[in-house]
């Protein structure tokens, strides 16, 4: 099957040879190499991985090779790249970007995706990304993050991230990975690290500077996203008013009852039932 978003004239889906693209969190570097063969250049491609390149070769069985390849094409290639400081590296200090991409952010594997303190770590990293992003950004770019939107994925509120860095969430579209034609999705860790993960339902959302940012407040214990296939949620407090309050507040940080409500941190929800999952908080309220 082959997407729609495939040229041979310099395009690929959103992504054009005339923009300067940072790749962020690449895992076997496949996506940086089908943009590169797409455009039949890499020379306007700066890709980055967390890995060291020794881990990058030795985790995925086509590492190596891709690497070398983009090399060819012309690509700039840079490991141990954090992506919540990578404003701060040496060789990124200096460059502003036409589009800033993150394929499928992910804080680790350290419990279940429904568990609150694990949503919390994942939004701690999308949000210290957009952070860095919007530095790197020139006047006209727009910061990419492609992203689940099943439950629990959709707690993440992306959209609400953004908007606490002045960042405006201008499209949310369906990723189709058949757009992309090379690109394998990766765990990154574990024994299973080569392996693919289910996608489901995804979309990429697009983010682009905004000095005037009006923020707006979901409704109460409202989803918070502009994607259309996320219809709103809403629950009824029955016997865990706590739960309550700890799911919203993990969730959804801006509600209308208050405008200075307190950030949630790992250091509070330590101090809470760590073992607490989404789905059984959520087994105490009844859907409207």
């Amino acid at each position: 099957m082959i997407g729609e978003g495939i040229h041979r004239n310099g395009y690929l889906k959103h992504y054009s040879v005339s923009h300067q693209i940072l790749l962020v969190g690449e895992g076997d570097f496949s996506f940086a190499l089908g943009l590169a063969r797409s455009f039949g250049s890499a020379t306007n491609i700066v890709a980055t991985s967390l890995d060291s390149y020794d881990s990058v070769v030795q985790k995925y069985e086509k590492g190596r090779s891709n690497l070398e390849n983009l090399e060819e094409l012309g690509a700039v290639l840079l490991h141990k790249v954090d992506a919540t400081m990578m404003y701060l590296h040496p060789d990124l200090q200096m460059r502003k970007f036409d589009r800033i991409i993150y394929n499928f952010p992910h804080a680790g594997f350290y419990g279940k995706e429904d568990q609150i303190h694990i949503i919390v770590k994942h939004r701690n990293l999308v949000e210290r990304f957009l952070m860095n992003a919007r530095y790197m950004l020139r006047p006209s770019g727009e910061i990419h993050v492609n992203h689940k939107t099943t439950i629990p994925f959709c707690y993440w509120n992306l959209e609400e991230l953004g908007n606490r860095h002045s960042l405006e969430l201008i499209e949310c579209v369906e990723f189709n990975i058949y757009d992309y034609p090379g690109y394998e999705n990766k765990r990154g860790a574990g024994s299973r690290c080569d392996e693919p993960f289910p996608l489901w339902k995804c979309s990429t959302f697009k983010f682009i500077l905004s000095s005037n940012m009006k923020i707006e407040t979901p409704s109460v214990m409202g989803l918070g996203n502009s994607c259309s296939e996320l219809t709103q949620i809403r629950y009824i407090p029955n016997k865990d008013p706590h739960a309550a309050l700890q799911l919203r507040l993990a969730c959804f940080p801006t509600l209308p009852q208050s405008s200075d409500i307190e950030r949630i941190s790992d250091e509070f929800l330590d101090r809470l039932d760590r073992q607490k999952s989404l789905s059984s908080v959520r087994g105490r309220f009844l859907p409207v």
